[in-house]
C-alpha cells in the first residue's frame, strides 16, 4: 500500500461496499506513488502517539501484553486501527543488509558508513569514479547474471530459467544516461553481444534470453505493470515467457505483449513489491534530487542475502540527508477523527 496514490486510494475505498473490512499492508518508509500523494505515509505517522485507554485495555487483554495508553485526542479511532510490524523475515535485523536500511532509514551517514567496514559480508561498496570501475560494474553485472544466462543456453525449462533471474538484478535510481535503466541496458547488451552471451540482430530488438518488464496493464492476457518475463525458444519460436500469480508459467508472442522495456536494469521504483537474492544499486556520480532517503532504503531492502551499493560516498551522505516531502491533505481529515 506504499505506493497507492491519493487518486487511486479515493476510487478503491469508494469501490468498497459500507460492510467491508479492509485492510492495508505496507512499507511506510518506502518510495511513495509517483503519483500525488504519500497516503500510506500520512495514515501511520499517527502510529508514534500511541493507543486509546480503550484500545490498551483491549489488547492487553487479548495478548497478555500491557500497552501504556496515549491521552492524544487526535485521530482517535485512526491510531487503533494501526499496528507497526517490526520483524523483517527478508534479512535479519542483525545482518548487514538490515544494519545498513536502519542507520539509512535514521538518516545516521555516520552508522551507514560505519556498516561498510568489514564486518559484514553480505553487503559491499564500490566507487564509480572512473571507466575502468564502471566497466568493473558491469563485469559484476554479468557474473551476476551468470547462472540465468547459462540456463538460457543450455536450454533449461522456462520455470527454471524465470527463477535464475530472480536471484540477482540491477536497481537505478535515475531512467537516463550512463547511471540510468536505458543506459546500462544498452551498455549490458552490448557487453553480452560481444561475450556471446547473446545473439542480437541488428534488425530487432528481440533474442532469446531477453528479459522485459510490463509497463502498461493488459487484463485480457493478465499481464499487469510490473511483470517480468523471459524470452525463449521452447520449440515454438521465440516466446515470452511469465510466472503467473497462481504460479504456472505461460507464453506470448513478443508482438502480442502490450507496453514493454528491456529488464537487465530496472528503476527503484519498478522494483518495489520484488525482492532478488542479491540486488545492485547504481547511484549516479552526481547529486540529484530524485536520489532520497526512501529510494536508498528501498532499494536496499529489495536485497534478501546480499547488496552492492556502487556510489560516490559524497552522493550517498547527501542522499540519506535528503527526506521526500509530499503532502496528500489527509492530516486535517484524520485529526477530526
Amino acid at each position: 500500500a506504499s505506493m497507492i496514490d491519493l487518486t487511486m486510494m479515493s476510487r478503491l475505498i469508494d469501490a468498497l461496499p459500507p460492510h467491508a473490512r479492509v485492510i492495508f499492508l505496507g512499507d511506510r518508509d518506502q518510495l511513495a506513488s509517483v503519483e500525488a500523494g504519500a497516503v500510506l505515509g500520512d495514515i501511520c505517522t499517527y502510529a508514534s502517539l500511541g493507543y486509546t485507554a480503550e484500545r490498551a485495555e483491549e489488547l492487553a487483554r487479548l495478548t497478555g501484553c500491557s500497552l501504556a495508553a496515549e491521552n492524544h485526542l487526535l485521530a482517535g479511532a485512526l491510531r487503533d486501527s494501526l499496528c507497526l510490524l517490526q520483524k523483517s523475515y527478508r534479512f535479519g535485523s542483525d545482518s548487514g543488509i538490515g544494519q545498513l536500511a536502519a542507520a539509512v532509514n535514521r538518516g545516521d551517514r555516520h552508522a551507514t558508513s560505519a556498516v561498510f567496514d568489514g564486518t559484514f559480508t553480505d553487503i559491499e561498496k564500490k566507487s564509480l569514479q572512473t571507466g575502468e570501475e564502471y566497466q568493473a560494474m558491469l563485469d559484476d553485472a554479468l557474473l551476476g547474471y551468470q547462472r540465468f544466462l547459462t540456463g538460457v543456453q543450455q536450454q533449461s525449462t522456462p520455470e527454471q530459467v524465470i527463477a535464475a533471474f530472480g536471484e540477482y538484478q540491477l536497481l537505478c535510481a535515475l531512467r537516463e544516461g550512463p547511471f540510468g535503466v536505458s543506459g546500462l541496458n544498452d551498455r549490458l547488451e552490448q557487453l553480452l553481444a560481444q561475450k556471446r552471451k547473446i545473439n542480437r540482430t541488428p534488425h530487432s530488438r528481440w533474442y532469446e534470453g531477453r528479459p522485459v518488464m510490463i509497463s502498461r496493464n493488459d487484463s485480457a492476457l493478465g499481464l499487469f505493470n510490473g511483470d517480468i518475463g523471459i524470452a525463449l525458444d521452447r520449440g515454438q519460436g521465440l516466446r515470452v515467457w511469465f510466472q503467473m500469480p497462481d504460479g504456472s508459467v505461460k507464453s506470448f508472442q513478443p508482438s502480442r505483449l502490450p507496453e514493454h522495456e528491456t529488464a537487465w536494469a530496472m528503476t527503484v521504483h519498478k522494483s518495489q513489491g520484488s525482492e532478488f537474492n542479491h540486488a545492485a544499486l547504481i547511484l549516479p556520480t552526481q547529486l540529484s534530487p530524485v536520489v532520497t532517503r526512501e529510494l536508498i532504503y528501498t532499494a536496499i531492502t529489495r536485497a534478501r542475502q546480499r547488496l552492492s551499493l556502487y556510489t560516490d560516498e559524497r552522493v550517498l551522505v547527501q542522499a540519506i540527508a535528503t527526506r521526500t516531502e509530499r503532502r496528500s491533505g489527509l492530516s486535517a481529515i484524520f485529526d477530526s477523527l
